[in-house]
């Protein structure tokens, strides 16, 4: 009997859940080249700002070229506290930098 009233409990849990609510984007553009290169950014109406962009830079022989992205993304918490992220990904790796992000101590 206890299992029934449980999943009976579950189903009308579920049922009464609001459903999330849509964020609508208030402002997008999205630029890109015929050799891959772009340029993203986008701002939602719940003040998440996401940008994004990926250039073509030459390697270090002249010789060919590398995809270096960079972007950064910034939103609320829901604690109200401002979060913030950066990064670059190139030849040197990913590195990544925030108002979030635990920073090394310094050797």
């Amino acid at each position: 009997m206890a299992k029934i009233a449980f999943i009976l409990a579950a189903f009308v849990a579920v049922a009464l859940a609001e459903p999330p609510k849509a964020v609508p984007i208030v402002e997008y553009t999205n630029q890109r080249t015929d050799d891959g290169q772009y340029d993203l950014k986008y701002v939602s109406g719940d003040g998440t700002i996401v940008t994004s962009k990926g250039v073509l830079k030459p390697t270090a022989d002249g010789k060919d070229n590398v995809l270096v992205y960079t972007g950064s993304y910034q939103y609320t918490a829901p604690d109200g506290a401002p979060v913030s992220l950066s990064y670059v990904a190139d030849v040197d790796g990913f590195r990544v930098s925030g108002t979030h992000v635990p920073q090394a101590p310094l050797a």
